[in-house]
């Protein structure tokens, strides 16, 4: 699901496309989720929260400096993401992978919505004397 772009719209209507949305409905009514939830309810991972938090509100100051219009609430996510799926104890390290997460995987979502946004960035990479033509880019 392509959860960057998603509208107010709650519950199974947030999905925009129907196919994916029936899919999704299927899932949800076949109880699976529920079973996956019931399993994973004693789960208690080690998590850096305080960690997770700092690099997301440094992150957001890095975006906006560059003019890169990522949600706060999308870093804050991804950050966490990352400190519960590979938890980090060197903060150096953890924030530079927390950088790359949150940035591919809001790149990702605009490449998909702005064709000349992705030729942009690709042309950035491959030809970088040509300079930055977009945040994205810089």
């Amino acid at each position: 699901m392509d959860t960057l772009q998603c509208t107010a719209r709650s519950g199974l209507e947030a999905v925009p496309d129907r196919r994916y949305r029936s899919m999704v409905d299927g899932v949800v009514d076949s109880g699976l989720v529920d079973e996956m939830i019931a399993l994973t309810e004693s789960f208690d991972p080690p998590v850096d929260l305080a960690q997770a938090r700092a690099h997301a509100d440094v992150l957001t100051a890095e975006f906006a400096l560059f003019g890169v219009t990522v949600p706060a609430a999308t870093t804050y996510n991804i950050t966490l993401m990352r400190a519960l799926m590979v938890p980090i104890a060197d903060d150096t390290l953890a924030l530079a992978l927390d950088r790359i997460w949150v940035f591919t995987t809001n790149a990702d979502d605009v490449c998909c919505h702005d064709p000349a946004e992705a030729e942009a960035i690709l042309r950035a990479g491959a030809l970088p004397e040509q300079g930055a033509s977009s945040p994205n880019t810089r």
